[in-house]
């Protein structure tokens, strides 16, 4: 059978995020579907870096969450004059 773009598309973005890191990141799973695909048009580079990206967006976790350190919220800075209150309990007019 001989695998058209839908299906190379397909395996990067659907299959490859299930797969053990080691075999993206070694090429044998490009080197697989490239044995199996039978297609002299396949980019094995392109195909190995989308395969890459989608396992790294399904499995490598951020190095801080947003919610954990309140980027979301607005959270009193210290020092900082547009969230620092006077002396007096008055905010400042910056904000």
């Amino acid at each position: 059978m001989r695998l058209t773009r839908k299906h190379f598309r397909f395996l990067a973005k659907e299959i490859a995020p299930m797969l053990n890191g080691v075999y993206i990141s070694n090429g044998s799973f490009t080197k697989t579907v490239k044995e199996f695909a039978k297609n002299s048009k396949f980019q094995s580079e392109l195909f190995s870096f989308k395969s890459q990206e989608s396992w790294e967006n399904a499995n490598v976790q951020p190095d801080c969450d947003p919610d954990d350190v309140g980027v979301l919220e607005k959270d009193f800075i210290p020092n900082n004059p547009t969230t620092m209150e006077r002396k007096n309990g008055v905010k400042s007019k910056a904000a």
